[in-house]
């Protein structure tokens, strides 16, 4: 049973997503033409936004043939509106612009395009050389279109409510009772997901995780019942259905005003997820390796040569290879569906996850009962869709607002390069990752990219040693090993966490402190903490005034436990 969500944090949260700290709802920004599209019955004025295709320029008509017509057309993947903005005369058709506006416009329309950036315009609907077409008032680039609607106040001030309420934002997010109600997961699948749900802003910040599984294991409905309600996600098609041009888009000619917006760069910032990937062509997985490592691609037609950013996290969801038995093959026999590109697309995994069961084996009762009540109903009426909808409301602002931040990594440094090679050296890792070399860098960076994952996840602006742990914890799940050499007794004994960073930050500093001011300053610690660490006997002392580390001393017997 699990313990109610303390009462302080359940208010601010819906204080803040009806609006009640600001004035201003959370609302839910979705790319959408929708309205713009069947307006073209009414001719009503409307606002919306997408991005743009297909951009021609030319005389406006032979009676305005000194005046420019842009015609282009906005697209968010379902809907698409064919736009003119024009510096002719209202007789010819309403709202004309003048030639500052017209460039501001062309060049709003241009990058849309060559980048993917949505847009947000307005007009309406008028009839033109017996056509109809939807006339542009106002065109601007969509920049705050992923700012979080979460104010830097209310993040401090929902970060300290979990802080005083001794329960952490990732922990909130785990439970049944917020985003998870409608699927039983196992904590480390939990975890990984919340990671995916972060966007990713740079190049470094993107985390690809591959999830083999058995058939019938509902990894469908993670995607359709927590991801998608709570973040902007993308969901490539199996098989076939599943082109190249689909994923990147495809130009038209030569003309690189005519580029067909693909899936990829479509979610840039955001997710991808790929269900079924094993019936994937192998020349798919081929075009996606740059992607994935370098967060973006190019595109070249004849003499065109165009870029498009693609920093999008990608989740892979499939079923191990048709002849794989649990009995008499390897665990990592299932990676085996990645195809020939095997080796190369696991590098850029920053996880994987290949268990033929994800819920385990005594989770059937919980499972059978979500199904019962998804069937009848009871995730999508009264109470419980609304908390479940207030709950996913604050955590999209939260994710996009933690997303912008970039936790310093550097000052434990040593701590975390300490911890991955310890991971590096077990034979578990080498197997999987250094069959063909003896290094793999792009897998130290996806481990420290998974302990500032976890920091971000906490709201969090410096790493320490608690992200280093859930990181190191969850990387080896992923590695199916089970033992963790770093701490997990002394923490499980309740020892504070900003202590073991500040104990290891001293250390990288000297062994002896001339004063407690020094060691303060080494740590950065509180005069509270260093006396805290002085009475375990991580520090002594010493009869000069002097302070030194201890050599004897043992985390892992911490409260006099072994």
């Amino acid at each position: 049973m699990l313990d109610p969500i303390p009462n302080p944090i359940t208010t601010f949260v819906k204080d803040a997503v009806d609006g009640v700290h600001t004035g201003r709802p959370f609302t839910d920004r979705a790319v959408s033409l929708e309205s713009a599209y069947y307006s073209q019955v009414t001719g009503q004025y409307i606002t919306g936004s997408g991005i743009c295709l297909k951009l021609e320029s030319g005389p406006l008509s032979k009676k305005d043939a000194r005046k420019v017509g842009l015609e282009f057309a906005i697209s968010d993947g379902n809907y698409q509106v064919n736009c003119i903005v024009h510096n002719g005369s209202v007789s010819t058709l309403p709202s004309p612009k003048s030639n500052e506006e017209m460039t501001h416009a062309l060049r709003t329309v241009t990058e849309s395009i060559r980048n993917g950036t949505k847009v947000a315009f307005s007009g309406a609907y008028v009839s033109f050389n017996k056509d109809l077409v939807f006339v542009i008032d106002s065109i601007s680039p969509l920049n705050d279109f992923r700012a979080s609607q979460l104010s830097d106040q209310q993040l401090q001030q929902f970060l300290d409510l979990c802080r005083n309420e001794s329960i952490t934002p990732l922990e909130l997010m785990m439970r049944e009772d917020t985003l998870w109600a409608e699927l039983f997961a196992q904590p480390y699948l939990k975890k990984a997901i919340m990671l995916y749900c972060l966007s990713p802003m740079r190049k470094q910040d993107m985390m690809h995780i591959g999830i083999v599984s058995s058939v019938g294991e509902g990894k469908d409905h993670l995607i359709e019942r927590v991801i998608e309600p709570l973040v902007p996600c993308g969901v490539a098609s199996s098989g076939k259905l599943c082109t190249i041009p689909g994923l990147f888009g495809a130009m038209s000619g030569e003309d690189i005003n005519s580029i067909e917006l693909g899936l990829i760069p479509k979610h840039n910032n955001e997710r991808l997820a790929v269900s079924e990937f094993q019936t994937w062509n192998d020349e798919v997985f081929g075009e996606l390796m740059n992607t994935m490592a370098n967060g973006y691609f190019t595109m070249q037609k004849g003499q065109v040569d165009t870029r498009r950013d693609a920093k999008t996290n990608i989740l892979f969801l499939g079923n191990p290879p048709h002849y794989y038995d649990e009995e008499a093959h390897e665990k990592r026999e299932m990676l085996a569906a990645f195809g020939q590109y095997t080796f190369q697309i696991i590098s850029r995994l920053t996880l994987i996850f290949t268990q033929m069961s994800l819920a385990g084996d005594n989770a059937k009762d919980k499972i059978r009962d979500n199904i019962m009540r998804t069937m009848d109903g009871t995730f999508s009426s009264g109470n419980m869709m609304e908390t479940t909808s207030m709950w996913r409301s604050f955590f999209r602002e939260y994710l996009r607002k933690v997303s912008e931040l970039n936790p310093e990594l550097s000052r434990l440094g040593p701590v975390i390069n300490s911890s991955y090679d310890e991971i590096e050296a077990r034979e578990q890792f080498k197997e999987a990752f250094l069959l063909r070399s003896n290094n793999d860098y792009r897998k130290y960076q996806e481990f420290t990219n998974l302990v500032k994952g976890f920091a971000r996840l906490d709201g969090a602006t410096k790493v320490s040693v608690k992200h280093l742990m859930m990181a190191r914890e969850l990387f080896e799940e992923s590695l199916a090993t089970l033992t963790d050499e770093f701490n997990i007794k002394a923490m499980a004994a309740g020892v504070d966490y900003d202590l073991v960073t500040g104990f290891e930050l001293a250390k990288q500093k000297g062994l002896v402190f001339s004063d407690e001011s020094e060691l303060r300053r080494a740590g950065d610690m509180t005069k509270a903490q260093i006396k805290s660490l002085v009475e375990m006997g991580a520090f002594m002392e010493l009869s000069d005034g002097t302070i030194a580390v201890s050599g004897e001393f043992d985390w892992n017997k911490v409260g006099g436990k072994e």
